[in-house]
């Protein structure tokens, strides 16, 4: 009995501990939004760990969209593949960027290191959205995080690009869309332009990555860079395009998984999307 007791006492000690703690990181939080707000800083504060914040969009479907993958088991589960291959990384490619959730994580978790960033999206809303991004967050860390309106793609020049209401796809080669014409350039050259060295690479284009490995996976290979990459299954086979043929290139480029494990692909291409945090194989 008196273990029993003994048992329960402990239990309920460690649940007043729990509560105590909550009650607290509450506090803090409210303090530190507080504080933003008192500084003039109407944006909210998002949390990644109880030391590392972020702060999100004033519009409130992208903060809502944010704090779903912050919180979500299965986003922070990507989230976390993606910080652990940019461990001890400080440039990063940022493809896709949308409204910048991946860059401002990437900054923010590297506060006193001199990062480098390049932020690429070819949305207007979502650019908008991403330069206020880079505005409310830079104060967070330190170094260049620049910014590029363009789609990146298989070859340099310019393409018509269909917008949605927050991202949008390019348009099919000699589609005629006079109104929404934007800069499209392969990665290496991207990167030539910019002065980037990248040593992470994000690429969430909505099956546009089809395009963008076919003319930067060489260039991958010999910067070796790691690369977080979402493939659409679903989205490529409507556009006509072979993703188990574009994950044995991958393969065949000597990406692997961050523990060193391959890719299954056979088991990758039965579903929708697959987020890929890879590392690039021994030399």
């Amino acid at each position: 009995m008196n273990r029993k007791g003994s048992i329960i006492r402990r239990a309920n000690i460690f649940r007043w501990a729990a509560f105590v703690w909550r009650c607290a990181e509450w506090k803090r939080r409210s303090d530190n939004a507080f504080r933003d707000h008192e500084s003039g800083c109407e944006k909210q504060s998002l949390w990644w760990n109880a030391a590392t914040r972020l702060v999100g969009s004033n519009d409130t479907a992208i903060w809502r969209i944010w704090e779903h993958h912050l919180v979500a088991k299965d986003s922070r589960k990507e989230l976390d593949a993606f910080l652990a291959i940019s461990r001890g990384k400080r440039a990063f490619l940022d493809i896709g960027a949308s409204a910048g959730m991946f860059s401002a994580l990437f900054w923010v978790t590297r506060p006193k290191q001199q990062c480098a960033i390049l932020s690429v999206e070819p949305d207007r809303k979502s650019f908008q959205a991403l330069l206020e991004t880079v505005k409310y967050n830079r104060p967070l860390g330190s170094g260049t995080w620049t910014t590029m309106e363009a789609v990146v793609t298989d070859f340099d020049g310019n393409v018509g690009f269909q917008p949605s209401e927050f991202g949008g796809v390019p348009l099919q080669t000699g589609a005629v869309n006079p109104h929404t014409r934007v800069k499209a350039m392969k990665i290496e050259n991207l990167c030539t332009e910019w002065g980037v060295v990248p040593e992470v690479v994000k690429i969430d284009c909505e099956s546009w990555e089809w395009e963008i490995l076919n003319g930067g996976l060489g260039y991958l290979k010999k910067m070796r860079c790691a690369l977080h990459v979402e493939v659409h299954m679903d989205l490529l086979r409507a556009r006509g395009k072979d993703a188990s043929l574009l994950l044995k290139n991958i393969h065949n480029a000597g990406f692997r998984y961050g523990n060193g494990s391959v890719i299954d692909i056979e088991k990758t291409v039965r579903g929708s999307v697959a987020r890929l945090s890879l590392i690039p194989g021994k030399e």
